[in-house]
């Protein structure tokens, strides 16, 4: 079946309500909106209002991305985790008032996993956090999802298999971040992952049916340099097979995560307008070939 397939939207790039309009000119199913500051605390009262107006008018749905910047739902310092969820319980609330198709997060921590019994402690931070945030999210009806992160903490199988056998939570799977996860340990030495990276064919057999969502962009790996969420064709991956293994996974939700336009420059609506001509005909491969 052919996932539906949004525009990302944040606050630099402009308005809720212009990417809906763009989105609904340009053929994608639905809004995905991140919500970096001042996001949600200002989209509320009558700019919410006309939020609403142009899902009706447009037809079109939204989804959110949850903040991850001073996000740390795996921190060992109950402190900082319990301000997170704070965070994250309102941006759920969010979520639920606009009909969210789902509510994506990342799971983080800045504390140095390599000192003996952190990223123990990481993991257990994490799991509560995800079981909180699960419970809640169930009570409002909103689907979750947690991404692998560009980096092996939370980016490997191993450490994401516990967060997905939460009631109710799904897997965000972001293709650039597998690659990511894989070249800081091949590039920068972590090798306490070593075992524990896998590629994206791995993933998809770890977790096929639990994929709700798919990040889908080109990247560029060199040897002293990293560059994701490209424009499909920008980079040297081999974006219709990951399209291809996406869609096996049973992913029923993309989003087309395109930063850049090309490697120096920022991508604009337009921009994202390009990726879905290029994606496109790669879905509609996809779905004849399954």
């Amino acid at each position: 079946m052919k996932p539906l397939v949004a525009l990302p939207v944040w606050p630099k790039a402009g308005s809720v309500v212009k990417a809906l309009s763009k989105a609904n000119e340009y053929g994608f199913d639905y809004v995905e909106l991140s919500l970096d500051y001042p996001w949600p605390e200002r989209l509320r009262g009558r700019v919410l209002e006309e939020v609403e107006e142009a899902k009706g008018k447009y037809g079109l749905k939204l989804a959110v991305h949850a903040p991850w910047r001073d996000i740390a739902l795996a921190s060992p310092r109950l402190a900082l985790r319990e301000a997170s969820l704070n965070v994250l319980e309102d941006c759920l609330s969010f979520a639920s008032s606009v009909e969210a198709l789902y509510f994506n997060l990342h799971v983080l921590t800045r504390e140095a996993w390599s000192i003996k019994g952190v990223r123990e402690e990481a993991e257990e931070a994490a799991l509560a956090s995800v079981k909180h945030l699960a419970a809640r999210a169930r009570e409002l009806g909103v689907e979750l999802t947690v991404e692998n992160n560009p980096e092996p903490m939370f980016g490997v199988p191993t450490m994401m298999k516990p967060l997905l056998e939460v009631e109710g939570v799904k897997l965000c799977l972001d293709v650039g971040h597998v690659a990511y996860a894989n070249w800081l340990v091949e590039r920068r030495g972590m090798e306490a992952f070593r075992q524990e990276v896998a590629g994206l064919e791995d993933w998809v057999e770890a977790f096929k049916g639990r994929v709700l969502v798919g990040h889908l962009h080109d990247y560029l790996a060199e040897e002293q340099e990293f560059q994701d969420h490209l424009m499909p064709g920008a980079g040297s991956s081999d974006v219709e097979r990951h399209l291809r293994l996406l869609m096996e996974a049973g992913c029923r939700m993309l989003l087309l995560e395109v930063h850049w336009a090309d490697r120096k420059k920022p991508a604009k609506f337009a921009d994202l307008r390009r990726a879905l001509k290029i994606v496109s005909p790669m879905l509609k491969a996809g779905r004849r070939a399954g």
